[in-house]
């Protein structure tokens, strides 16, 4: 697992926990108990059953990659993930399929600025 630690100020901190490489989300639940900043999941998620195991220990915010969903999928989990009362950020806009692109203005002005 890959962290990341951007402090923003002393009271602000966020925590991107990267478990792309490895499969143990047990840690976000660590960083979760004993630190009071935002915790980033970045996964490839690709079911509601990994963003609900997200929510459930512990992440503020998922990442979903555009790069390997299409919009259908992306908009199923997005949704899922907004009901669970996380938010989310969308990773490789650039590889967003064109359907992707010309709907994202709808599906994120209000819900994925930070």
């Amino acid at each position: 697992m890959n962290l990341i630690f951007l402090f923003l100020s002393n009271e602000l901190g966020v925590i991107i926990a990267d478990t792309t490489l490895l499969s143990d989300i047990s840690l976000v639940a660590t960083l979760r108990r004993y630190l009071p900043y935002l915790i980033i999941h970045k996964d490839i998620f690709i079911s509601k059953y990994q963003i609900l195991e997200s929510a459930v220990y512990g992440a503020d915010m998922i990442v979903l990659d555009a790069s390997i969903l299409d919009f259908t999928s992306f908009e199923i989990l997005f949704n899922f993930a907004s009901s669970l009362g996380l938010r989310v950020i969308l990773d490789s806009i650039v590889c967003a399929d064109d359907n992707m692109r010309s709907s994202l203005d709808f599906v994120m002005i209000d819900r994925l600025i930070f």
